[in-house]
């Protein structure tokens, strides 16, 4: 088959292009008796709102098991997103994904499309810039994340909290996922998590300090009872228990608070 679309929305701020592919049926060269579609995808220029995208040429394997995408990479100047690997009945199969300089706000277009059925949903205001690696593998029977994170100058329900780290390392000894995340606000940490996954059991256990948190990020959860909270949290929790099943435990001080 053969699949193309243009685009243009003949106005000053520009979006147009056009995407091409192609697709064939071919015999696997790997022994087995299922046939595969090749999708090739031509590389291309978008422009979106005046941003101009390029899509390098790439190409797509689909079995009836398996995914397996072949570098599809996009830029933008210094910002690009990265596609690479397979995804199969195999866990030692990994889809590699890789982000630079990506805008996280158009999160807000699509959890706010919810809101019209939902009147009374909160809008969570996501911003800042995402920046890192994830590794995804055996997603048929216990999925599998790691890598390693940083949202830079990310805030949230209109509080700001610096950059966001998140580390995911799996520990292939105990079969285990250890994960840590921080933040740092001009040079303040004021939240540490770590803790471990096993996908095994689906069993959780994370570890939560806090120190001099800011809770005025509260203001739009707490608005149909409270206003103008503020104050500072400090202390550890504890997350842990199977995912249908968690327990949380520990003690927080509140201080300053109004």
């Amino acid at each position: 088959f053969n699949f193309r679309v243009n685009w243009d929305n003949k106005d000053s701020i520009l979006n147009q292009g056009n995407f091409i592919a192609r697709g064939t049926v071919e015999k696997n060269t790997a022994g087995s008796r299922n046939t595969i579609l090749k999708v090739e995808i031509d590389s291309s220029h978008i422009y979106l709102e005046n941003n101009l995208w390029k899509l390098s040429n790439s190409s797509i394997l689909i079995d009836t098991n398996s995914i397996n995408i072949n570098k599809l990479y996009i830029t933008n100047k210094e910002r690009s997103y990265l596609v690479d690997g397979t995804v199969s009945e195999n866990p030692a199969d990994t889809l590699h994904l890789e982000f630079k300089g990506i805008d996280i706000a158009p999160l807000n277009y699509w959890l706010n499309r919810k809101k019209n059925n939902d009147p009374g949903m909160i809008p969570l205001e996501f911003k800042g810039h995402l920046n890192g690696k994830i590794l995804i593998s055996n997603v048929y029977k216990s999925l599998l994340l790691a890598g390693n994170i940083v949202v830079d100058n990310f805030s949230l329900l209109g509080s700001e909290f610096g950059n966001i780290s998140i580390n995911s390392v799996l520990d292939n000894t105990k079969k285990i996922v250890n994960i840590k995340a921080s933040n740092n606000l001009n040079s303040v940490k004021m939240f540490d998590i770590s803790g471990t996954y096993d996908p095994g059991s689906k069993n959780i256990d994370r570890t939560a300090i806090a120190t001099k948190l800011p809770i005025g990020f509260l203001n739009p959860l707490l608005k149909v009872f409270a206003s103008d909270i503020s104050g500072f949290a400090s202390g550890k929790l504890n997350l842990s228990g199977q995912v249908n099943n968690l327990f949380l435990l520990g003690a927080a001080m509140v201080e300053n608070a109004s």
